[in-house]
């Protein structure tokens, strides 16, 4: 199936999600990411949901890292002058959020953080295979902010559904994670190289 059936499936099925049950997947992906190790981490970057998209609900995440691990620094992506260039922008409690134009909260302003600061990336996506390649909305910005990273950096998924039947076309840009979280569990893909 191509990447873009299978995006529009994914994308449809969230839709299809009533408010409750979204509510309490975004809970249990909460949950399960509590389990992650982060005494190595010391700063972090995450995406912030795009409420239309219906992506899962990382403020809990943000919220519980803020109250109990504020030794981490917090890092979310904005868009600079294009839609292709992605900036690093510290995540401050009292930084305030609005939508671009494309509907993605961003923080308003801040202090840039350097791709080379970063050990752990959430990263966002709509579907991911047994091998850990992702499938995203099809811009590549993850993958190429991923290739500017240290080769040590975590790189943490987090998917509403189980990891897709099939395996996701990939081509030499792609860049498998490491660990992807689902409501009911944790999955590692050591294979993945980094």
């Amino acid at each position: 199936m191509l990447k873009s059936q299978i995006r529009k499936q994914i994308l449809q099925a969230r839709q299809d999600l009533g408010a409750k049950e979204f509510a309490f997947f975004s809970f249990k992906i909460f949950e399960q990411f509590k389990r992650i190790d982060l005494s190595a981490i010391h700063t972090m970057h995450l995406f912030l949901p795009i409420q239309e998209k219906r992506e899962i609900n990382t403020w809990l995440i943000v919220k519980w890292l803020q109250e109990e691990n504020s030794h981490i620094r917090l890092v979310v992506p904005k868009f600079m002058g294009s839609f292709t260039e992605l900036a690093h922008i510290e995540l401050l409690a009292d930084v305030a959020i609005l939508l671009n134009k494309w509907g993605i909260p961003e923080p308003v302003s801040g202090e840039l953080i350097t791709p080379s600061e970063i050990d752990l990336c959430l990263v966002p996506l709509l579907g991911i295979d047994r091998r850990g390649y992702r499938l995203g909305y099809g811009g590549g910005f993850y993958d190429r902010f991923l290739a500017t990273c240290r080769p040590d950096i975590r790189t943490i998924g987090l998917s509403l559904f189980e990891p897709l039947a099939e395996l996701i076309e990939i081509d030499k840009f792609d860049i498998p994670l490491q660990t992807c979280i689902f409501p009911w569990g944790i999955n590692y893909y050591p294979e993945s190289g980094r």
